[in-house]
Formats: C-alpha cells, sequence, structure tokens
C-alpha cells in the first residue's frame, strides 16, 4: 500500500511539475512576443503602419557609412481644412490615402522606405549603393 501511495505521489509531482514549467514556458512566450509587439508599435506609425521618426533614426544609425542617399518630403495640403470641414475620420483617410501612394511608389521603385515623421508630413528614401 505505501508503494503504490509513492507512486501516485510521485506522478501527482511530476504532474504538477509539468504544468508548472508549461504555464512558465506559455508566460515566457508571451513576454518575448509582447516585447516584440512593443518594439514594433514604437517604430511605426500607428495610422499608417509607415515606419515614423523613431524608425527613420534606427535607419539612420543603421546605414552603412559611404552610402548615397535619396530622400523626398511631402506636405498634405488643405489637411486642417479637411479636418475642419469634414472631420477627423475625412483627415485621417486624407493621411493613409498619402501613405498609400508613397508606399506604391517605393514599391514600384524597388527599393527604399518610406516613413511618417511628423502628422502630416510623409518622407521616402532611396539609397543606391556606395559611390
Amino acid at each position: 500500500m505505501a508503494r503504490s501511495i509513492s507512486c501516485s505521489t510521485t506522478a501527482w509531482r511530476s504532474t504538477y511539475l509539468m504544468m508548472t514549467l508549461s504555464r512558465f514556458i506559455a508566460i515566457m512566450i508571451r513576454n518575448r512576443d509582447a516585447t516584440r509587439e512593443l518594439e514594433r508599435m514604437s517604430l511605426h506609425d500607428q495610422m499608417t503602419g509607415l515606419l515614423n521618426r523613431r524608425g527613420l533614426s534606427n535607419y539612420f544609425m543603421d546605414l552603412p557609412k559611404g552610402i548615397s542617399c535619396a530622400f523626398f518630403f511631402g506636405d498634405v495640403n488643405g489637411l486642417k481644412r479637411m479636418n475642419d470641414e469634414h472631420g477627423h475620420e475625412a483627415g485621417d483617410d486624407l493621411i493613409k490615402t498619402v501613405a498609400d501612394i508613397m508606399l506604391q511608389a517605393q514599391r514600384q521603385a524597388g527599393k527604399g522606405h518610406v516613413f511618417r515623421i511628423t502628422d502630416t508630413r510623409h518622407g521616402c528614401h532611396h539609397h543606391q549603393g556606395r559611390p
């Protein structure tokens, strides 16, 4: 009788240990995923999904020395009037449309990045390699 109690106690302890380890691993995976999502969110504009000012700064820091770069900056004219006359949702749609146009141009070029660096300005960057 003592032996069967010992086996069932050992089985229970093993089961408890496995459950504890499983929970621990699940928590670690959730923390890893949450950290990755926070990092992604810190680098991308919430509305457009474009890289933001921090993403641009990181891009500059990672850019190899000697790379030729070209930058294009744009401003959404009439955004304030759009917001005032048609509401902020219409203004947001305008910003998203501009972002989509910039992304399409970047994809057609085959390289480069598009950044949203302020509320109403978008920048497009293209590099051609070493001079």
